[in-house]
């Protein structure tokens, strides 16, 4: 009986002393061998980023500047950084020999918190009014260009992994990608327009060409444009649907050759006075529904989003006087009525979209259809002739009726298409546009094939997909135009653009996605890491209204004597002029040090507040981590003492 009770004392302390070893072995020896049981899978690349990072040509160096001694101060960070520092690991592994992690602590005046100012990363500064936390990340790659993330924003952490993934392959590839544009309308400026107020005026380049140029490099196609050149990286599509069917055949092969696109199609132009002529209005999307047909989606035919949720105040006539009324086709788009799990749309402010047209879903197998914008469920459909130059919008306001749907806007739509012409290549430009119907029947993808009229260099006609694309398309044009997103004033003779929407971040951060690596555009969302502690939450509200409540009456007490001191300094009598008594001089002293033990007593509370608020968050981190092991570790020995005394009563 000992012998038997020896050997299970034994294997018991056995298998606790192999326990501890081997999660002494797992943190020291074997860091790279881990499993990911988190919700999102926060911990492991996505196959995109692995693939991107493996197939670097020259090394990128990435270099985290984070403040470790002042992140102790800052408990709502600390969970967030050690993810951003692992995730960072995880890049240096799998990129091997062409991607080089280090870390950078800039302490306070040193050479490396210099650096970080010079190289524009940002310094939040903490309560103590002398430092700075730095949170940011420099990546540098085989040239002089350096990408930076001047802090890492914890309402970003959904797209951390795409941040990252995104800084490596900018620095990786640091000329800019071509973007073609590809439109009916006078973006680069000219004579007339619609909104300059007669055919003679000249009308400048639109400012959202100017932000695309900042970002890209732009080159503008012919309407129609018969090829579309294979080192463009983002074709830009925008018109009312008014493009000939060569060019619309050029979108189609370039799409299904894997090319990425974005659309901007409108039912109703309000910046195309020929799009909103009587007549002209119905058939503004028509051009594009072969296309969207082949993609997956469907321009409403007569239908202009409106929503009283989302109508912009506007200055009108209505019976003989100007009036302001809520607008129901010109939308303020709010964050909430974005996709916020995609990087196009998330952390965007207010943009504004007006006589936007309706996408619908028309299901395609291999296709897939994401809703990026949508309307409230306030919503309704307007027909065009209801609008436009003579409309009476007070009685669109008053005979409003919310239709009970939510109305996509602009769509994301990824996958394997087929051709909208089936036919083939369509007939010229020249002979399309010969007749209305003609035109109509090569867009429809029946039109006769150009046999007879061979285009040099022509590649050969594609009917499906060669590898996977990406398209992203907005139901409006307007959106563009310099009056729905931005204001310019004069300063100094200096022409400043302000934008009063964020139509040009939705704009480019359209393009910047498409126009990258196709594993940096299958990267996602990963979903929040941050999981409130409610108890820690609740107990460190506690713990600072307690100490809060000391520190005031010591700062009270800190004002009275620091204002009684200043009294008695002024308060000299004539004959004395500046010397004062021996008792005036004891009581200033006493009030001196009386000063320098409050002062001592507050950074006492101070200190005292951050320790509690640290002591509590190792607790709940020990019963939520250590406990639970414990717990199991302890029923684990009961369970083995019981059947040890079943086996002892057996035997007796």
């Amino acid at each position: 009986m000992n012998k038997s009770r020896l050997m299970t004392t034994s294997g018991l302390v056995l298998g606790l002393v192999l326990l501890i070893g081997v999660n002494l072995l797992s943190t020291t020896a074997i860091t790279p061998a881990r499993v990911d049981l988190t919700e999102n899978q926060l911990y492991t690349l996505s196959d995109g980023s692995r693939s991107l990072l493996r197939s670097l040509d020259e090394p990128v160096t990435l270099r985290l500047f984070l403040s470790r001694e002042l992140l102790t101060r800052l408990p709502g960070i600390v969970t967030y950084a050690q993810r951003v520092e692992e995730l960072l690991e995880q890049f240096d592994r799998v990129g091997g020999e062409k991607l080089r992690f280090e870390t950078v602590d800039p302490e306070p005046f040193s050479e490396q918190e210099d650096r970080a100012v010079a190289l524009g990363l940002e310094g939040v500064p903490l309560g103590d009014g002398e430092s700075l936390f730095y949170f940011g990340l420099v990546a540098s790659g085989p040239t002089d260009v350096e990408e930076v993330i001047a802090f890492f924003s914890i309402a970003r952490e959904e797209f951390l992994e795409y941040d990252l993934a995104r800084l490596v392959y900018q620095v990786a590839h640091p000329e800019p990608p071509v973007v073609g544009i590809l439109s009916s309308l006078p973006m680069r400026g000219g004579p007339g327009g619609a909104m300059m107020g007669g055919m003679g005026a000249m009308s400048p380049p639109w400012a959202m060409l100017g932000q695309v140029e900042q970002f890209f490099e732009v080159r503008h196609l012919a309407v129609d444009v018969d090829r579309i050149a294979d080192d463009i990286g983002v074709l830009m599509v925008v018109g009312p649907g008014r493009l000939p069917p060569a060019s619309l055949y050029a979108v189609d092969q370039f799409v299904l050759s894997g090319g990425r696109v974005v659309v901007f199609a409108d039912p109703h132009a309000e910046s195309d006075p020929a799009s909103t002529m009587p007549g002209m209005a119905a058939a503004g999307g028509y051009a594009f529904d072969a296309l969207f047909d082949a993609w997956g989606l469907a321009l409403r035919p007569g239908a202009v989003a409106a929503d009283m949720n989302l109508a912009h105040r506007v200055r009108t006539r209505s019976n003989e006087r100007n009036v302001v009324i809520d607008y129901p086709v010109w939308l303020n788009l709010r964050p909430e009525l974005y996709d916020d799990t995609d990087v196009i749309t998330a952390d965007l402010g207010d943009a504004l979209m007006a006589s936007a047209g309706v996408l619908d879903v028309m299901e395609r197998e291999g296709v897939t259809v994401t809703p990026l914008i949508r309307t409230t469920e306030a919503a309704a459909v307007i027909d065009p002739s209801r609008l436009g130059p003579g409309a009476d919008l007070a009685e669109l306001v008053r005979n409003y009726e919310p239709g009970g749907e939510r109305l996509m806007l602009a769509a994301r739509v990824s996958g394997r298409f087929s051709t909208a012409f089936p036919a083939g290549r369509p007939a010229s430009a020249t002979t399309a546009s010969s007749g209305d119907d003609a035109a109509g029947d090569a867009v429809a993808g029946v039109g006769t094939n150009d046999a007879d009229a061979p285009v040099a260099d022509t590649p050969p006609h594609r009917s499906e997909s060669a590898a996977p694309a990406e398209i992203v398309v907005f139901a409006d044009t307007d959106m563009l135009r310099d009056h729905f997103w931005v204001t310019t004033q004069n300063l100094l003779g200096t022409q400043l653009q302000i934008p009063t929407s964020a139509n040009n971040s939705l704009v480019v951060n359209a393009l910047q996605n498409l126009a990258g690596d196709e594993n940096l555009i299958s990267i996602r969302s990963r979903g929040g890491h941050t999981r409130p502690f409610t108890l820690l939450d609740d107990v460190r509200r506690q713990a600072e209204r307690r100490y809060l409540q000391k520190e005031q009456e010591l700062l009270d007490e800190l004002d009275r004597t620091e204002q009684r001191l200043t009294e008695l300094q002024a308060s000299r009598t004539q004959d004395q002029g500046t010397i004062l008594t021996p008792d005036q001089e004891a009581e200033i002293e006493r009030f001196r040090e009386q000063k320098v033990r409050i002062r001592t007593e507050l950074r006492e509370v101070q200190r005292n507040l951050r320790e509690d608020i640290e002591r509590i968050h190792s607790w709940i981190k020990f019963v939520n981590i250590g406990l639970v092991p414990l717990f199991v570790g302890i029923g684990g020995i009961l369970f083995a003492a019981t059947r040890h005394a079943r086996g002892r009563r057996r035997d007796a």
